[in-house]
């Protein structure tokens, strides 16, 4: 994905209905939970180009050393949560194994 923070999804309705809303990221970075989700479960993700539209002098209220962090962390959650329900428990791969393996050494 180009930039999954855009803010334009779209998403079908089988896909909304597998994803459990409750125990989703509530903030940003809410996109890379989505796509970790629909990873899990196999569904397909397209790159779509899009032109986003700023208003003139509009500034981003991100935080970039607390946004590094906690989006940092997310995504080494999400990366060992996919693992285990992708992986371990939805169908085995020995994938688990290497990785593993690799955390070790």
């Amino acid at each position: 994905m180009a930039d999954s923070q855009s803010g334009y999804t779209a998403i079908n309705k089988k896909a909304l209905q597998m994803i459990d809303w409750d125990k989703m990221y509530k903030s940003y970075g809410q996109p890379n939970d989505v796509l970790v989700r629909l990873n899990v479960h196999n569904f397909r993700v397209k790159d779509v180009p899009v032109q986003p539209v700023y208003n003139i002098g509009e500034k981003s209220g991100i935080k970039y050393k607390k946004v590094i962090f906690t989006i940092g962390w997310l995504l080494i959650k999400l990366f060992l949560w996919r693992i285990k329900e992708k992986y371990i428990i939805l169908d085995f791969h020995p994938l688990v194994f290497f990785y593993i393996l690799g955390g070790f050494f």
